[in-house]
């Protein structure tokens, strides 16, 4: 194997697990949600780390994007279940935050208002 083959093959598997790594990321991890270092993920950091998400997808100019835009692929597709409830074909900031609000509910197993390591896989 020359070394530009070896260099190749190192590019496309560090390019292929940036892939995965990209898509790992539509869900919180809790070292990037736990933004109080608690160990754990409260409704506001949940919300907040969707939501910063959607601000890039969504220009404040426009305030909402079209479904296909969002999911599958910036989020997953359980954020985007039942969030149009306009029937638009888009999804506003405030139909997405009410949809986090469910699925945060929906996640939080023990029912504390947290969500722990376990509860985020």
């Amino acid at each position: 194997m020359t070394k530009w083959t070896g260099a190749a093959i190192v590019l496309l598997v560090v390019g292929c697990a940036s892939i995965s790594h990209r898509h790992q990321n539509t869900s919180p991890s809790l070292t990037t949600a736990d933004v109080d270092g608690s160990g754990t993920v409260s409704r506001l950091e949940y919300k907040q780390y969707y939501l910063d998400r959607f601000s890039s997808a969504a220009p404040p100019a426009q305030g909402a994007v079209k479904v296909a835009d969002l999911c599958p692929g910036a989020f997953p597709a359980s954020l985007c279940e039942g969030a149009d409830t306009s029937g638009d074909g888009k999804i506003s900031v405030q139909e997405f935050l009410n949809r986090l609000d469910k699925e945060f509910a929906k996640t939080d197993k023990d029912g504390n208002r947290t969500l722990s390591p376990e509860e985020l896989q």
